[in-house]
């Protein structure tokens, strides 16, 4: 007797399931594109900042018009809270014409750090360390110390690194 058995797919077995394969590699591949993360090493998207690429050991050294060590317009800065320069440093105002800076990598995990809420609380969004806005220390969570603070002035209407 033949053995005669009835294929219900022409493509046949391993045909069928190796283009389902591919077309799943494909679909996860698609899905997955895109722009790569831009804060430290965590994957944690980088909080609203200009662009934060540059190392904060590499400070502008003033540009056209710029005063040596710019970081940021003052007039930029929002009263009662601050933002992320592009060199990575997190200017503060809480007070109208007063300026505070810090670098803005977390010391737990180089995570750059979110600017201060309304209640003047810096906060990591890496591991969740909180940070005191007013004078960069720290307030609880995995950070082993505060943010770094860094001198700075206005001059020329712009927040310079002293």
């Amino acid at each position: 007797m033949t053995d005669r058995r009835v294929q219900a797919c022409p493509l046949g077995r391993r045909r069928l399931l190796l283009g389902a394969g591919a077309a799943g590699l494909t679909a996860v591949l698609t899905a997955c594109g895109g722009d790569p993360p831009r804060s430290g090493t965590t994957g944690v998207p980088a909080p609203t900042s200009k662009s934060p690429t540059a190392d904060p050991g590499e400070l502008p050294t003033g540009g056209p018009g710029l005063p040596d060590g710019a970081l940021i317009e003052a007039k930029d800065v929002p009263v009662g809270g601050g933002i992320v320069t592009d060199q990575n440093v997190l200017v503060v105002q809480l007070r109208t014409g007063v300026f505070q800076a810090y670098e803005a990598r977390c010391p737990h995990e180089d995570v750059i750090v979110n600017p201060p809420n309304r209640s003047g609380v810096i906060t990591c969004p890496g591991h969740l360390s909180h940070f005191h806005a007013a004078d960069g220390s720290r307030i609880d969570g995995p950070a082993p110390r505060g943010l770094t603070v860094l001198d700075v002035k206005v001059v020329d209407g712009y927040v310079v690194e002293q």
